[in-house]
């Protein structure tokens, strides 16, 4: 299948290729360029405003003070002449705005650059789509040391607008044509299919021939017969496994078979991805959230009653507040916060949870005793927590097998294979000697073994109920004013108060847009606080704000935005130490 960037020229090639289109750079903005030549930077300011080259506008918004400084921007507006219905719903003009990005990004240089998407085709406030284009670029005036490079600027936005021309849709060649026809058609249909998934009850969906990771050569994914179901899209019609809501999911297989990559496949499932990615018809209606350990995080005022009764220091943890959590506490903390949040689906790896608050196995039962064991492991409640709350649990268990006994559905991977289970081993709840080493097995008289198993059988029927989570609602005096600084992909920091992004949300984010625009977002939040809204309402309406309004609502037109799910910006509120 053609990828976005096939047919994408490097850019020699691109204005070897443009040899027949206007010359640029006739206006106002040439003559200015070429006087600042050889003058200090300060200069530089002398471009601001707006300038017309050949049916291009040019909007300098900002300047530079200096080159080390961050850069300008620059709105860049012409006709749109592409066809009407190559851009006539959402979808199409979102994936016209992704093609465009795709492909003029890609000759991104030092001075200047626009926003380079990834293969998620997210919303993005670089690119806007109507009966005109808008493209955003950052820049920096060329300069030696502090002296302007004047005519180097010249060349510069000439190349810069030369590559606009070329995606002109006049200009485009007939296999970019093809890519951008294709690239609708994909996310028609997998709008369509996520919407059938939710008519029909489904929690997640990975078609047959899904790559699982983008960029490597992995078995292409295989459904088991007794998992497959069908979907007649638009455009195509697609097979694979399904699972239904509202079920507890075990992923079980050694190590390095595939059982993390599946997982993680189902975590950006809710995701819209580019042709060529592989993973554009793994998906899910809703969000499913990965609910793992997070040493040290801070955690304010969740209710983690279900699953640690007592503390040492006799913390109420129906209202649980620390700086720095433990693997178990801080678990907890995103198991409930995750309920509270009234989310879809969860996502568990016991590579990355804390074991102790899985399970505990008989030893420890009968060594510990549970008047003093504060912790309740998840597999007691977890049954209970699927039922109260309707949410679908996927757990993927490498050792600890016990799950299997209460999963409804079990998936082994085999080499990256898929095979259903559940029936082998869902039959070993009825069987002690699996308990047992095989020699100890082998001695038990038959008519013993008979009673055992009976006993067994039903042991796993009992469960301990779960207690519904509390919801917090943040005071109207809790505020995220203040100077805001993203640090790479991994910390939000507001007046020096960070958030840490460094756990499971590594797993989710696609580009640093993201990054920029939940920053923004969790200042932008600070609105809705007024002690009586809770967390997953404020979310709600900072999101509709967006869908409204676009993501420049949350905060500046200078900065590259890509879109965010209400439960990323839940998670960065949940983790705000200014919260605390």
């Amino acid at each position: 299948m053609e990828s976005v960037n096939s047919g994408t020229l490097d850019l020699v090639s691109l204005i070897n290729n443009v040899i027949n289109l206007p010359a640029f750079m006739k206006s106002r903005l040439k003559t200015v360029l070429l006087e600042m030549d050889g003058k200090g930077y300060g200069q530089v300011k002398r471009i601001k405003g707006q300038y017309e080259e050949e049916g291009i506008a040019l909007r300098f918004l900002t300047t530079p003070a200096d080159p080390f400084a961050p850069p300008g921007r620059i709105f860049v507006t012409l006709k749109n002449d592409y066809p009407p219905e190559l851009w006539s719903t959402p979808t199409r003009r979102l994936a016209l705005s992704h093609f465009l990005l795709s492909k003029i990004s890609t000759i991104n240089q030092k001075e200047i650059a626009i926003q380079r998407p990834s293969s998620a085709v997210l919303k993005r406030n670089s690119a806007s789509i109507g009966s005109l284009i808008e493209l955003r670029f950052d820049y920096h005036i060329p300069a030696r040391g502090r002296r302007i490079l004047g005519r180097k600027a010249v060349s510069l936005f000439d190349s810069m607008l030369l590559v606009v021309e070329r995606y002109r849709y006049h200009n485009l060649n007939e296999l970019e044509k093809r890519v951008l026809i294709s690239l609708e058609e994909s996310l028609e249909d997998q709008e369509e299919l996520r919407e059938k998934l939710r008519e029909e009850g489904y929690a997640c969906f990975i078609a047959n021939g899904s790559k699982l990771v983008k960029n490597v050569d992995i078995v292409p994914f295989d459904a088991p017969e007794r998992l497959k179901v069908s979907f007649k899209l638009k455009h195509r019609e697609v097979e694979g496994l399904a699972i239904k809501k509202g079920k507890l999911v075990v992923i079980t297989g050694a190590n390095y078979h595939g059982k993390s990559t599946l997982l993680e496949a189902m975590g950006v499932a809710h995701y819209l991805f580019e042709p060529g990615d592989g993973r554009e018809f793994v998906k899910s209606p809703e969000q499913l959230v990965f609910a793992n350990k997070e040493n040290r995080r801070a955690v304010k005022g969740v209710d983690i009653s279900s699953f640690i009764h007592s503390l040492p220091d006799k913390q109420d943890t129906s209202s649980f507040t620390t700086v720095e959590a433990s693997g178990s506490t801080s678990q907890a903390a995103c198991i409930a916060e995750t309920l509270e949040a009234g989310e879809a689906g969860m996502l568990i790896d016991e590579d990355d949870s804390a074991v102790n608050l899985l399970i505990k196995d008989n030893r420890l039962k009968h060594l510990i005793p549970d008047e003093i064991e504060p912790i309740i492991p998840l597999l007691d409640t977890v049954r209970d927590m699927v039922k109260r709350y309707g949410i679908t649990v996927i757990l993927v268990i490498g050792a600890l097998g016990e799950f299997s006994e209460i999963a409804e559905i079990i998936i082994m991977m085999r080499n990256f294979r898929v095979e259903d289970r559940t029936e082998e081993l869902q039959s070993f709840k009825g069987r002690v000697e699996v308990e047992l080493e095989p020699e100890i097995a082998r001695e038990i008289p038959p008519e013993i073994k008979s009673k055992l198993d009976e006993i067994k059988a039903t042991m796993r029927e009992e469960h301990l109920p779960f207690n519904p989570v509390k919801r917090r609602r943040p005071a109207e005096d809790f505020t995220c004013r203040g100077k805001r600084k993203v640090i790479g992909m991994e910390e939000i920091r507001v007046e020096e108060k960070k958030t840490d992004l460094r756990g499971d949300m590594q797993k989710i984010l696609m580009e640093k847009g993201q990054i920029n625009a939940l920053a923004d977002a969790v200042q932008y939040a600070g609105r809705y606080m007024d002690g009586r809204r809770s967390l997953q309402e404020i979310a709600t309406m900072v999101v509709e704000d967006v869908e409204k309004n676009g993501l420049d609502v949350i905060g500046s037109k200078l900065r590259n935005y890509s879109g965010f799910t209400m439960w990323q910006l839940i998670y960065c509120l949940n983790r705000l130490v200014f919260f605390l």
